[in-house]
Formats: structure tokens, sequence, C-alpha cells
């Protein structure tokens, strides 16, 4: 037998088997089937409620869908839950600036202001009343710098005067016209009028000194007039008014209302100390997000 005889013999052997093993193959499957489709026979066609039952969950009333998905490979975040406090960012203690009686707020507690909103307002008539006094002394003062001035020209139009009668006077004492004593008398009145010009000087220095006293007098009253109406230094939200409309109330002591800053807003939380190694790996390599959620 030849060697192309024997490996064709060998190929039917193995195809005959290979034949054998498919068709067991699906003898075995009808098997199944066939048990199957027995027992859903016996299952429904049970008496009493066994029907029934076959129609519930899990029973074979139909086909139940199934989802697919490809699997893929990708990064899938770590995200850390934990409780957090919320704080305001910035909280403001808002204060009278000035004394006075209390007429009227401008808010309800628990409005959201803004940046220059009235808050409320102090009775300014006393300051008003304080600012008129004072701006009647300072045109007082000013009236009494003009006199000064006047007075100063005055009198140094009559020291000039008496120099020069003095001088003429001692020329002619000189030449035994007029006696010593007349020359003495001319030249007392000549320093006496020098000395009332001094004073007429330094009357027009005090009066303008009192007048830049008088103008910062009048400065101040303005500034504590201005605060007689209190605005919002910052945007936020207000708390609980501590004093009632018609209080009297003191500058920088008593507190009225407190405004809590709450754009942009701190939230404070705490990690579980397990996790801390990762935060402090991740946080050197980047910047990590927080998500706040109410």
């Amino acid at each position: 037998m030849t060697h192309r005889s024997i490996l064709k013999r060998n190929l039917v052997k193995t195809l005959n088997r290979f034949a054998l093993s498919i068709f067991g193959i699906a003898l075995l499957a009808l098997s199944g089937c066939t048990a199957s489709s027995t027992a859903d026979a016996d299952g429904g066609g049970g008496g009493g409620g066994g029907g029934k039952k076959g129609k519930g969950k899990g029973g074979a009333a139909g086909a139940v869908p199934v989802v697919v998905a490809t699997a893929v490979k990708k990064d899938v975040p770590i995200e850390v839950s934990e409780p957090g406090s919320v704080e305001a960012y910035t909280t403001i203690s808002v204060k009278s600036l000035v004394n006075g009686q209390l007429t009227d707020f401008f808010f309800t507690e628990g409005d959201y202001v803004h940046k220059g909103d009235k808050l409320f307002s102090i009775d300014s008539r006393p300051y008003e009343a304080q600012l008129a006094q004072a701006k009647a002394n300072l045109a007082k003062d000013s009236a009494l710098l003009a006199q000064a001035n006047a007075n100063l020209s005055r009198d140094t139009s009559s020291l000039k005067y008496a120099h020069d009668t003095a001088d003429r006077y001692a020329r002619l004492g000189a030449d035994g016209i007029v006696s010593k004593d007349q020359i003495e008398q001319l030249s007392a009145q000549a320093d006496a009028l020098g000395q009332g010009v001094a004073a007429d000087k330094a009357a027009i220095e005090s009066a303008k000194a009192q007048m830049v006293a008088d103008d910062a007098n009048i400065q101040n009253i303005e500034v504590q007039l201005g605060y007689c109406v209190m605005y919002a230094p910052i945007d936020g939200r207000t708390g609980n008014v501590s004093v009632k409309k018609g209080n009297i109330v003191a500058p920088n002591t008593v507190e009225v209302l407190t405004i809590n800053q709450v754009e942009p807003i701190y939230v404070t939380f705490s990690v579980p100390e397990a996790r801390l190694p990762d935060i402090r790996k991740y946080m050197a390599q980047n910047s990590l997000g927080v998500v706040a959620k109410p």
C-alpha cells in the first residue's frame, strides 16, 4: 500500500469520527429541547394555580430582555463624599458711628442687600443745629479778621505819620527850634502806634487760626451728619436686628445688625484618614475639584 493511500484512509477515518461527534451533539441538543418543552408543558398544564404562577415573575410568560454593552478601558474618577459645614466668607458687624435715636429701617431681617444700600437712619436734627452754629461762628471770625485787617491798615498809616513827624521835630530840635520835651513826646506816640500795629497783626493771626478751627469743626459735624444714615459696606444677607426703631444708640457700642457675605462662601469638611495619602498624592500632581451639594 502506498503512502498516499494510507493518508487517504486516515483522512476518511478522521472525517467519519468528526461526523459522528457532530451527530452526537445534535442528539443531545434535541434531547434538551424536548425535555424543556415537556417541562414547560407540564408546568403550564398543572392543576389549580399552576398556570397563574407561570405568568408571574420568573415564569415562562416571555423572554427577558438583556442589555449588552461593549467593555471599554478608561479612567474612572474617584469620589469621596463627606458632610461639610457652610460658613460665611465675611461677617460684618454694623454699629452706629454717632449718638442718637433710630428713626427708620430700610430693610427687613434676612434681606439680601447690596453695597451702598441704606440700612437705617438716626435723628439728624441735633447735628444740623450744630452745623448751623459752627457756620455762624466761622462767619463771625471772618468778620473779626476783616476788622483786624482794617485796624492794621489804619494803625500802619498813623505809625508812618508819627515817625515822619518825630523825625521832623528831631531835626528841628537839633537846630533849637523845638524843645526836647516835644521831640520825646512825638517819639513816644510813634512807639505806641508801633505796638498797636503789632497788636493788630496778632489779632489777624488769631482770627485766621480761629477760622481754621471753625472750618475743622464744620467738617467734623458734616461727617457726623453723614453718619446719621448708615449704608451697607458689602453685599450680603442681613441677620437679626438687635435694636428697634426709637431706641437710642451710642457710637461703636451697640451692634445694630450683622451682614454675612455668602458669595463666595466657605465650605469646611473632613475626609477619612485612610483617604489622606491618596488625596495628598493627587494634590501633588494636580488640583482636586470639589463639588458642594445641598
